[in-house]
C-alpha cells in the first residue's frame, strides 16, 4: 500500500467527548426510601461480587484469530494511562491498540484499527458505584449526540447491547477525509463490575494500489456495530476467564 490511512481521529469523533468522569451526578440519585430499614440480623447473606483490581494482558482480551480477522496484517501494542480519554480520569486505566498493515496481493486494502480501553475504578474511589454513575453520564452524552451531525461526523444511533457485562450500547459515526474516503467507526460502552471498557474499531476500502478509495460510501455502518459487538462479548469473555484480575 502506498500510503497508509489512518483513520483513528475519526474513530475518536464518536466519543471524544464524552469525558463521563468528570459527571458528579448519581444515576441512582432518587430520594430515600422512607420505609424502616431492615435490622441486620434479618438481612439476607449475599455472596460479594469479584472486583477487577488488573487487567493483566489487554491485548489478550481479544482473541489472536478475531485481531487477524478484523485488522489484517496488523500490529498491536499495549497502552497505559488510557484514563483520560473517553471514561475519563476516575481509575486506573489500560488497554490494547491494533493498526492494519499492508495486503500484498490484495485487491482491496483494508484500512482498519482497533482499540480496546478499560478503566478499573478502585474500591476507594467509589468502585463499582461509581463505575455505573459514569457510564450512565457517558451513555447520555453518546444518546445526545445520534442522528445528528457534529463538525465532519456523521452519528448513527445509539443501540443496546444486551446481554453483554452490567449493560452495554453500541454507536457509530461516519466521516469524510480530503482524499474522499468515508470513513465509517463504531464504538461499544460497556460496564462490567468495577470495569469501564470503550472498543472502538473501524476503516475504509481502498484500490489494490491503496492510492484510492473503494468506493465513495465507506463500510454500512451497520456492518462496523455487529463487528464491535462481536468485539465487546470477547472482551467481556476475557475479563472472566482473567482469574489473577480480580479479588473475590
Amino acid at each position: 500500500m502506498a500510503r497508509r490511512r489512518d483513520h483513528r481521529g475519526a474513530t475518536a469523533v464518536l466519543v471524544g467527548g464524552a469525558s463521563i468522569a468528570v459527571l458528579a451526578v448519581d444515576r441512582d440519585g432518587e430520594e430515600p426510601s422512607s420505609a424502616p430499614a431492615t435490622p441486620p440480623s434479618a438481612a439476607p447473606s449475599r455472596p460479594r461480587p469479584a472486583v477487577f483490581t488488573r487487567i493483566s494482558d489487554p491485548c489478550g482480551l481479544v482473541p489472536r484469530a478475531m485481531a487477524a480477522e478484523l485488522v489484517p496484517n496488523g500490529t498491536h501494542a499495549p497502552t497505559e494511562n488510557v484514563a483520560d480519554g473517553v471514561f475519563g480520569s476516575s481509575g486506573v486505566g489500560t488497554g490494547c491498540g491494533w493498526t492494519s498493515g499492508d495486503q500484498p496481493g490484495s485487491d482491496v486494502q483494508k484500512a482498519r484499527d482497533l482499540a480496546v480501553e478499560l478503566v478499573i475504578s478502585p474500591e476507594a474511589n467509589g468502585g463499582a458505584a461509581r463505575t455505573a454513575r459514569d457510564f450512565a453520564g457517558g451513555r447520555s452524552t453518546v444518546q445526545s449526540r445520534a442522528n445528528t451531525t457534529v463538525g465532519d461526523g456523521s452519528y448513527g444511533p445509539l443501540t443496546s447491547l444486551d446481554g453483554v457485562g452490567d449493560e452495554a450500547f453500541l454507536a457509530t459515526v461516519r466521516s469524510k477525509a480530503e482524499d474522499g474516503a468515508v470513513f465509517t467507526s463504531a464504538a461499544a460502552g460497556i460496564r462490567y463490575r468495577n470495569v469501564l471498557i470503550e472498543i472502538r474499531y473501524g476503516g475504509a476500502d481502498y484500490t489494490a494500489d491503496g492510492e484510492r478509495p473503494l468506493d465513495d460510501t465507506g463500510i454500512p455502518p451497520d456492518r462496523v456495530r455487529e463487528t464491535a459487538g462481536r468485539i465487546a462479548v470477547a472482551v467481556v469473555d476475557g475479563l472472566k476467564r482473567c482469574p489473577q484480575c480480580y479479588n473475590e
